[in-house]
Order: structure tokens, then sequence, then C-alpha cells
């Protein structure tokens, strides 16, 4: 092992990151490996067809949500520890106008989600119409930099740490400050 001294302000940060490596030596040498499979969706957006892969000469469509629950279904048969995670904007497009999101929540709930994250899009129809939804989900809904106007109250859940085949896994849901700005 090589050691490079980062100069003395750095010196704490260097006996964490030391600690850190031997601890995670001693945990890779007593502890069998395992391998973990993370699966993540983003700005879905009411898009849950096929859309024509005209780049592609082999395909006429690609993609849709039902393509995709069979790909993240099949991974899960052939993956040990397979999980799903969703980073936001589910509340744009026409049907979740339609059903002021609750399509998209039932469709996350069905092929198994385990945890989603906020984005800027689910608070179109208003915060109410995002909180109903949200607290009827059995995967945490995520946001940490989210907290009532005026207050110190959160709006969501900040972090979970979800427990599988022996694996713990912690996630957190932060919104981009670009993404802020646009709600």
């Amino acid at each position: 092992m090589t050691y490079t001294s980062l100069g003395k302000g750095f010196r704490a940060v260097e006996i964490i990151l030391a600690f850190v490596i031997l601890t995670l030596g001693i945990a890779s040498a007593t502890a069998a490996e395992k391998t973990i499979t993370l699966l993540f969706t983003n700005d879905v957006e009411s898009v849950y067809d096929p859309i024509e892969a005209f780049w592609l000469d082999d395909m006429e469509m690609i993609g849709g949500i039902a393509e995709m629950t069979t790909l993240i279904n099949e991974l899960r048969q052939s993956e040990p520890n397979v999980f799903l995670f969703d980073s936001g904007d589910i509340f744009t497009g026409a049907l979740a106008k339609l059903t002021q999101g609750e399509l998209a929540f039932e469709l996350m709930i069905t092929m198994g989600y385990d945890a989603m994250a906020i984005g800027n899009h689910e608070f179109e129809y208003g915060h109410e119409a995002f909180a109903w939804q949200k607290n009827r989900a059995p995967f945490p809904v995520l946001g940490a930099n989210f907290f009532y106007k005026d207050t110190d109250h959160p709006y969501a859940q900040a972090h979970t740490i979800i427990e599988r085949n022996g694996l713990r896994i912690g996630v957190v849901g932060i919104m981009g400050q670009d993404a802020v700005t646009a709600i």
C-alpha cells in the first residue's frame, strides 16, 4: 500500500480514510462477497408506450413500461440482489395529468420499486396531490431537502435503509438546485 500525505489540513481525513480502508479490508477478508444490482429509472413522464426506434436498423419500436417491467423481472430472476429506484419526474405527461399521478404510483407499486426520490415535476398538480399519492406508496418517497414553507417540518422522509438477504442499502433522496428552481 502506498501512502501519500496531503498536508497538515488533511490529517484528520487521512486518518478516517485509513480506518475505512482497514475496515473494508478486514470486512472483505471475513465476509463472503455479494453481488448487488442497482436499477433506476428517471423522467418516465407518462411515456408508457414503446417509441419508434428510428436510429436502429434491426428494431422498429423500443421501450415502454411493459418491456421495462419484463427486463426488470428477468434481472430479478437472474441476479441475487436487485434493487429498483426512481429519481423522480413521474407526475408529468398526459396520463399523469389525467389521473393526478395515481397511475404512475400504481405502475411503480406493481413493478416493485424499493424507493423513489422526489423530482420537480411531482408538484405540477400541487403539493397536496403529490402528498396524497406518496403517502399511499408502500415504498419510501424521499426528499431530504423538502420542508413545508417557513418551517423545519419535513415534507418527505429524507433517507431510508433497505435490508434484503443480509444486505443493508442506504438511500438518500435529494433534489439538485437547478431542479428546485424549476418548481
